[in-house]
């Protein structure tokens, strides 16, 4: 039995446990592989919640910096991520992503790149990338949303949008441009099913759709007031420095009168 075979059941029962979740349109999540799943980011449970929905081994693409201790790297990796550097090219990441949709893979990418921490559920500006890969190895996409920041013990939605390919795109564009138009399309796949998803919540989940709203509007308050702290104590910070480098100059100007009132 391999390490992943042992620790998926496990991993199941803490999701099913501490961030348990309802699939709306689970009927559309494909069986077979050679596929790149994206998905908005709004916290850390989202890497397990999206990895069990699925039957098998789920790939991730993961920052670097959770690789910098070798136990760690090596948990990581037996659990199937991937380090990318998101700073650099990266050609070794690439390398390992395009091998696993060419083994007829599941890679998930989380093309907004990080966590989302507006405090809103809106869908941010795509990094390029991952359409690259599912075209060069014609894989199909499929993307995925979470409905809000996953909450310990409290129930969450996550809705499947249908797969869509690049077909179109086979000989019209390349380089920036073609990178360009997938990670576009990609962008504007994702915003539809959130819309979707929200509607869905909306009409079935009314109740909860109203908490999640107070929610997110009492985190927004919370970042507005927090960073107009950060602001402030910013500004007293630049404050005091003037005020430091003020009396500093007030105090050569007066030595130097000084010094030269005695030389006179």
């Amino acid at each position: 039995m391999s390490f992943y075979s042992f620790i998926r059941p496990l991993g199941e029962l803490w999701v099913k446990t501490c961030h348990p979740y309802e699939i709306i349109g689970k009927e559309r999540l494909p069986e077979e592989g050679n596929l790149v799943v994206i998905c908005n980011h709004l916290g850390l449970a989202d890497v397990p919640m999206v990895a069990t929905m699925f039957k098998g081994k789920t790939y991730f693409m993961a920052k670097k910096e959770w690789f910098d201790k070798k136990a760690r790297a090596k948990l990581f990796t037996s659990l199937g991520a991937i380090p990318v550097d998101r700073e650099h090219a990266d050609m070794e990441s690439i390398k390992k992503c395009l091998k696993v949709l060419k083994s007829d893979g599941r890679l998930c990418v989380f093309p907004e790149g990080t966590r989302n921490k507006s405090g809103t559920t809106e869908i941010m500006p795509f990094h390029g990338g991952a359409g690259i890969l599912a075209f060069k190895t014609k894989a199909k996409v499929l993307p995925l949303c979470i409905f809000e920041k996953p909450r310990t013990f409290k129930k969450n939605y996550i809705y499947v949008g249908e797969t869509f390919d690049f077909s179109e795109f086979q000989g019209n564009l390349s380089g920036a441009e073609l990178n360009d138009a997938l990670t576009e399309k990609m962008f504007e796949e994702e915003v539809k099913i959130r819309e979707e998803l929200r509607l869905w919540v909306k009409e079935n989940r009314p109740k909860y759709f109203l908490q999640a709203e107070k929610r997110v509007q009492k985190e927004v308050v919370k970042l507005q007031k927090k960073a107009e702290m950060n602001g402030q104590k910013a500004l007293l910070t630049a404050e005091k420095s003037s005020q430091s480098n003020t009396t500093g100059s007030a105090f050569v100007v007066e030595k130097s009168a000084t010094v030269s009132g005695n030389g006179s």
